[in-house]
C-alpha cells in the first residue's frame, strides 16, 4: 500500500474531478496513475523499436508474400 500527499491545489482538482464524475478521489487517482504507467510503457516500447528498427518491406514484397 502507498500513501501519497498532494499539494492543496492538486488535491482540490482531484476532488473536483471526482465530484463531476461521481467517483471517489481514490478512483480518480488510481485511473490517472494507471494511464500514466501505460503511457510510460508505450514510450519505452516505441523507444526500443526506434533503437532497433525492424526490416521494411516494399509494397511489391508484401503483395508477393500475400499472393495478391
Amino acid at each position: 500500500m502507498l500513501t501519497v500527499t498532494f499539494e492543496p491545489e492538486i488535491e482540490e482538482r482531484i476532488h473536483s474531478i471526482a465530484r463531476r464524475t461521481g467517483r471517489t478521489d481514490m478512483d480518480c487517482v488510481r485511473e490517472a496513475l494507471l494511464a500514466y504507467i501505460e503511457e510510460l510503457d508505450d514510450a519505452e516500447v516505441a523507444a526500443n523499436r526506434l533503437a532497433e528498427p525492424a526490416r521494411l518491406y516494399s509494397a511489391a514484397e508484401v503483395r508477393r508474400e500475400l499472393d495478391l
